[in-house]
């Protein structure tokens, strides 16, 4: 019995040794993948910047519902002649990229698109979830045609403008890519035809 006793400790003992052995490879095995994935999400996360930073048409990136920008790109800081210290943190109204007569005539168009009726000050009053919903409806709305917008640079030049957006998902928050698309020249153009 003794005997008995001892060869199944034993055995238990390695069984146990060898379930921790496996354990213990699946994890490191785990670990080694999440690494793997953690290097290959940095790496794309430096190409993703690398490519807004050095894009041909200014760029920001803001936060849905509260319009904080977070990021901006280099096109950006020249087309609007800002710098990163005035930019970064700040909402583009802060900023007054667009006059308040281009604020009147827009605000009728963009209300049109989302078809509502509410007061801008009760659109402004929206909770974040329901902001977020109203950018995203607007931009179903816009399409992938975007909206001519008359804009102001630092220096007062103005400037007209394609802005356009996408809504992104990073770390289930929601952000929004803007675009701003220089076309000044074909705008004077089409204004002297008319």
């Amino acid at each position: 019995s003794i005997a008995k006793a001892q060869v199944i400790l034993v055995m238990e003992g390695a069984f146990s040794f060898l379930i921790t052995f496996l354990l213990a490879c699946i994890i490191i095995s785990e670990l080694n993948r999440r690494k793997k994935t953690e290097k290959e999400l940095e790496i794309s996360g430096e190409r993703f910047f690398k490519i807004f930073t050095e894009n041909p048409i200014a760029m920001t990136i803001a936060e849905v519902g509260d319009s904080t920008i977070l990021f901006a790109n280099n096109k950006f800081y020249e087309y609007f002649g800002y710098t990163r210290e005035e930019v970064i943190g700040r909402h583009a109204e802060e900023l007054k990229l667009v006059s308040p007569d281009e604020e009147a005539r827009l605000l009728p168009i963009l209300l049109g698109l989302l078809n509502e009726t509410r007061s801008v000050a009760e659109l402004q009053a929206l909770p974040l979830e329901e902001s977020q919903k109203l950018v995203i409806r607007l931009k179903d709305a816009m399409g992938n045609n975007g909206l001519v917008v008359w804009y102001t640079r630092k220096n007062g030049e103005t400037f007209y403008a394609i802005l356009s957006y996408d809504v992104i998902e990073i770390d289930h928050k929601k952000y929004t890519i803007t675009s701003y698309q220089d076309v000044t020249e074909q705008k004077n153009a089409e204004n002297k035809i008319i």
